[in-house]
């Protein structure tokens, strides 16, 4: 499959969605026009853009947490108790791992087991299942605005009912699940669905709806802040290809506050840079952050604190958006009461912080920054290189031969021989480097804070190391001892 970082003909587009379209009966139900004209008269309080612009002006961050329940009137019922009674500021709607595997019709059986049961037996709200009209529904009976959340390496048909049914935002890339989640799909394949999805995407912006991409790049166990950065970089100059407009710079806590600050603030930086290079200059960017998505404490006290890393950088970076995971991750899939206490937890931590600034210029983070903009800079350009200027043409070349790796992926495509570990302070470093085209500079920068820790602990840093560090968060150490 030839891939390129080309706009999807409109000939090809449309007779690409007739085929999408009738992979499952309800797709009959979306009417491009009509589901555009429906986009546009939504209220402001319901357009994801229109948020995010109120929250960069007031200083104050939106929280919201990923949920879905398979039946309609518990999904109304949810998001209302989590607007209504936890504050949310935002609402999202959590794909099924059926839905995102594009198993439409075990998710169909999951929806009415579910009913029968009386209880959910899917682990999300699956959108293609439920339709159009149901996503109108569920959407009118709150005052904000909705995102699609889920990984897929397929998310064509969800999109199109998706965005038909008034959801203003969605998260999703072909990197994170290709790298994280899938084992047989080839990247070209997953980039081909995805420029789909951004076309898509594009057209309704290019109508008058704004919509909000949240691209997470790759999210696997200590990967190291650089190549996240990178992905991310590449899929905003992919989708914007596409005729995306908005997105969200998005950063995952990794709980050391300075580098985490760091991650988010050179990628706004390196996001900018590189779309006005390539003359996406119309780019709107906002900044978020989610909690940490590593193993939670067993104690519900314990995992307050470490989702409310996550609250804390969003505050002291001005961000927009909190991605909240909940203290019941390392229990169960997450229940309502979790959500609430969840969401009320950084509202009250939100509402005593927002007022005060927080001078964020230490050095620490100025370090941490350059380290982060030298190492994520060398791997876009080795990439565009590779590409001849292309970056999808780039991202297969380096795939293949590892320019392109995250630690621990589940794809039989990737090489998987990068590695990342803690150091002394709990940053994110690389004990292996595996193919990444990283100067002696960067590669030594690592080695000399890796073997600070090492002499601080008595011990080499190891592959044991790692193991203990992918568990010391939910053990109380950021550092393993």
């Amino acid at each position: 499959m030839e891939i390129r970082n080309k706009r999807l003909p409109d000939e090809e587009f449309f007779a690409e969605r007739k085929r999408v379209l009738a992979i499952w009966p309800t797709g009959k139900d979306v009417d491009l026009d009509e589901a555009i004209e429906y986009q546009r008269s939504l209220p402001p309080e319901r357009v994801y853009a229109r948020k995010l612009d109120e929250a960069k002006r007031t200083g104050v961050p939106l929280n919201f947490t990923y949920n879905g329940t398979p039946l309609l009137e518990w999904q109304i019922d949810l998001v209302k108790r989590l607007r209504n009674e936890g504050g949310a500021g935002l609402i999202t709607t959590h794909q099924d791992s059926f839905t995102r595997n594009q198993l439409f019709e075990r998710a169909a059986e999951g929806v009415e087991k579910s009913r029968t049961a009386g209880k959910a037996l899917l682990n999300g709200f699956p959108i293609p299942i439920q339709g159009v009209a149901a996503c109108r529904q569920l959407l009118e009976s709150v005052d904000t605005a909705s995102m699609i959340s889920g990984i897929s390496c397929d998310w064509r048909l969800t999109q199109e009912f998706g965005l038909a049914g008034g959801h203003t935002a969605s998260t999703g890339d072909p990197y994170f699940p290709f790298f994280c989640y899938n084992k047989s799909t080839p990247v070209e394949t997953s980039i081909r669905n995805w420029q789909y999805v951004y076309r898509l995407r594009g057209y309704y912006e290019e109508r008058g709806c704004s919509f909000v991409s949240k691209i997470d790049g790759t999210e696997c166990a200590l990967c190291p802040a650089s190549i996240e950065n990178a992905l991310r970089i590449i899929c905003y100059l992919m989708a914007a290809e596409q005729g995306c407009k908005h997105f969200i710079c998005h950063t995952v806590a990794g709980c050391n506050l300075a580098q985490d600050l760091a991650e988010i603030t050179t990628l706004t930086k390196l996001a900018r840079e590189y779309l006005d290079r390539f003359g996406y200059t119309d780019t709107v960017l906002y900044t978020g952050i989610q909690s940490w998505n590593g193993r939670y404490p067993m104690d519900r006290s314990a995992a307050y604190v470490v989702s409310m890393s996550a609250p804390i950088v969003a505050l002291l970076g001005q961000l927009q958006t909190i991605c909240l995971f909940t203290i019941d991750e390392a229990h169960e899939l997450p229940t309502t009461d979790g959500h609430l206490a969840t969401l009320r937890f950084a509202n009250q931590l939100v509402g005593m912080l927002k007022d005060q600034k927080f001078g964020i210029d230490n050095q620490q983070v100025k370090l941490e920054s350059r380290m982060n903009e030298m190492e994520t800079r060398a791997i876009i350009e080795k990439v565009l290189e590779m590409g001849d200027g292309d970056v999808a043409v780039g991202t297969v070349r380096a795939v293949e031969t590892g320019v392109l790796d995250t630690p621990f992926s589940t794809s039989r495509y990737a090489a998987r021989k990068v590695l990342g570990v803690r150091d002394a302070e709990g940053a994110g470093r690389f004990l292996y480097f595996g193919n990444l085209p990283f100067s002696e500079e960067i590669k030594d920068f690592h080695r000399q804070r890796i073997q600070e820790r090492a002499k601080k602990q008595g011990c080499e840093v190891d592959y044991d190391t790692v193991i203990k560090d992918i568990l010391s968060v939910s053990e109380g150490h950021l550092v393993a001892p």
